[in-house]
């Protein structure tokens, strides 16, 4: 038999699980090089405002200190909270694949960048896409709308029961249908500009197969490639933020 202030508590760490399960995958807050134990801070801070929400459904939820029944609450709250965190997540993944498209499509891309959430290498387009994306989603405001949206996650799926996992995989199967289609979308033009010059360049070097077309036409590829990222550069990340707005319920 638990004390009411031991339900408290556990009830206080099954929505810390979820708060934290979701802060680990969103942008900005998992990134390598904020120190964990900030990270841990933060997610109790968000705990402690989302907590006074949660608490009428404390009576409510049965937690009791037996193991097995923790154990598997404290599992569906990691679950609802990775459902909700992920497909935001898929995007700036998609975003940083983009980069590296793009890189490839406009001959850029053996330059090297420094990627702000992964320890990996990569191309100096993709760091930007994603350095931007994150800015955005925390300039905006997008990061107090996600923390909203946890909070209100707790009228569809109450403190300590499993989500219908049907609806969590169709989540996550959209949430990366929708993210590489956006990508696709916003990567499009260059898409379109890398085959028009290489079928030019194509026609070229069988009329005149002494010139080394390749050399001629990389210089242009690459100038052409700028000049079009300087005109819809801005126009793509206006598109991705609208994008991440509609994945987060904002």
């Amino acid at each position: 038999m638990n004390l009411p202030g031991d339900e408290v508590l556990l009830g206080l760490f099954l929505v810390f699980a979820r708060v934290g399960t979701c802060l680990m995958l969103l942008p900005g807050f998992s990134a390598a090089q904020i120190v964990p134990r900030l990270r841990l801070f933060v997610a109790f801070a968000v705990t402690l405002a989302v907590f006074p929400l949660v608490q009428p459904q404390i009576q409510t939820a049965g937690i009791t200190a037996d193991p097995s029944g923790l154990f598997a609450k404290i599992a569906a709250e990691m679950v609802t909270g990775a459902a909700f965190a992920l497909p935001i997540r898929f995007l700036l993944g998609a975003i940083s694949f983009m980069g590296e498209t793009v890189m490839q499509l406009i001959g850029l891309n053996p330059i090297p960048g420094v990627v702000m959430e992964e320890g990996q290498g990569s191309t100096v387009l993709s760091a930007f896409f994603s350095t931007a994306a994150i800015v955005l989603f925390f300039t905006l405001g997008l990061h107090a709308n996600a923390i909203l949206a946890v909070a209100a996650s707790y009228r569809i799926v109450p403190l300590g029961e499993f989500a219908d996992m049907t609806g969590v995989m169709v989540r996550l199967r959209d949430g990366l249908s929708d993210a590489f289609i956006t990508v696709l979308r916003l990567s499009a033009p260059f898409l379109i500009y890398a085959i028009a010059i290489n079928f030019v360049s194509g026609v070229v070097n069988k009329l005149t197969p002494q010139i080394p077309v390749y050399f001629v036409a990389t210089p242009f590829l690459i100038a052409g490639g700028a000049v079009l990222l300087y005109w819809i550069g801005d126009d793509i990340l206006a598109l991705f933020t609208a994008a991440l707005a509609q994945a987060i319920g904002s």
